[in-house]
């Protein structure tokens, strides 16, 4: 498996991430599609109205694979899982570009490599006492 970063110029909007998300689905390949960003709270966090609804035009759901997922980040990033057993990386990374230029319309930088944690350290989980 080989893990594939997207990293949008700006934030997408809700509209984008959906039109995205449903594209890259639909590419055999993809495995698993992780996306990253600031979260939109359901409730303000801080200041004069902490507690209240935060009623948010860029939250919502999205359809992937007939699967319904709450959109509860503004997306800066978007982490593509992807198996190159069914055809060659060379080809699988020109569909996800042909996808984002499809849907993004600002810039996007597009990588390869490893980007979530294969397995958990035991430093991960200790506090630094310096």
């Amino acid at each position: 498996m080989t893990e594939v970063q997207i990293f949008p110029e700006k934030l997408l909007l809700a509209e984008t991430t959906k039109e995205l998300a449903t594209k890259l689905s639909k590419i055999n390949e993809v495995e698993e599609i992780l996306v990253h960003g600031p979260t939109l709270p359901k409730k303000v966090p801080y200041g004069p109205a902490k507690g209240k609804d935060n009623p948010h035009s860029e939250r919502g759901k999205l359809q992937v694979r007939g699967e319904e997922v709450e959109l509860n980040v503004q997306v800066g990033r978007v982490f593509v899982r992807v198996d190159e057993s069914k055809s060659s990386l060379e080809d699988i990374l020109e569909k996800l570009v042909d996808v984002c230029e499809e849907t993004i319309s600002c810039g996007f930088d597009i990588g390869q490599g490893r980007f979530e944690k294969k397995e958990s350290s035991s430093e991960g989980n200790m506090g630094c006492e310096c």
